[in-house]
């Protein structure tokens, strides 16, 4: 994906979120209620993904989108998110142990927001 689409997909998730309370209703009918709680793809020591303000846009386009279609889409954001975080540090002399931190803070803040439900 471009720059320019990977910017049109975090404004549409932004505008989307911003609805997630209007979903719930119809997430029901596919079995899917905000409450659930869903183990994250690959994060052993994280345990179970949290609920957050994003759970219900996660769960949605889980539906939509199908999950080994969101799952791609999921890890190219979080690697475009960790190269960014990269650059950042490498711009201001960011030594390899905080920037590392500040990777693993980045994922604990997606979880805690729902982004990995």
């Amino acid at each position: 994906p471009t720059q320019g689409s990977m910017r049109f997909l975090c404004a549409l998730l932004s505008m989307l979120a911003l609805r997630v309370s209007a979903w719930s209703p119809h997430l029901a009918r596919f079995g899917i209620s905000p409450a659930t709680q869903v183990a994250a793809t690959y994060s052993p020591s994280m345990g179970p993904a949290k609920d957050g303000p994003f759970t219900p846009a996660v769960l949605l386009a889980k539906v939509v989108l199908g999950e080994p279609q969101l799952l791609k889409l999921r890890g190219k954001a979080i690697s475009i998110h960790s190269q960014e975080i990269k650059k950042f540090c490498a711009d201001y002399g960011v030594d390899s142990k905080m920037q590392q931190a500040l990777i693993k803070k980045a994922k604990a803040v997606g979880s805690d927001l729902g982004f990995l439900s």
